[in-house]
């Protein structure tokens, strides 16, 4: 009897947090994953990982990139997928990113096209 009880004292213990109702598998595919279609406008580049929003490794190849990226002159024009602006102050970007040179810490890739019109995503 005294079993039973601890047992359904535990479990209300755990529903607020919860805890049943998830799937220890689950949490890992829930993982917050950058979505890179949305990555455009004013970008700054930082040399420091800790403060960049997105860490990106430039591919040498558009077949592997999941981000083809056009550099715009104008920010004005930088309002779609893929159309960067790069800022010099980081009080003027939307984005700021820090380019790594190991792929395997990125949390995408991008190569840079010199026509607008191929630029977005993959």
């Amino acid at each position: 009897m005294i079993r039973i009880y601890f047992f359904f004292v535990s479990i209300m213990l755990l529903l607020p947090f919860n805890l049943l109702a998830t799937d220890p598998l689950d949490l890992l595919s829930k993982a917050d994953k950058p979505d890179v279609c949305k990555i455009y406008g004013g970008i700054y580049i930082t040399d420091n990982p800790a403060m960049a929003d997105f860490i990106i490794y430039e591919e040498d190849s558009e077949a592997f990139a999941n981000l083809v990226v056009f550099e715009e002159d104008n920010q004005l024009f930088a309002d779609q997928s893929g159309m960067w602006y790069f800022v010099p102050n980081r009080g003027f970007a939307d984005f700021i990113v820090y380019f790594s040179e190991r792929r395997a810490y990125a949390d995408f890739t991008v190569f840079f096209i010199d026509t607008r019109t191929f630029a977005g995503c993959r």
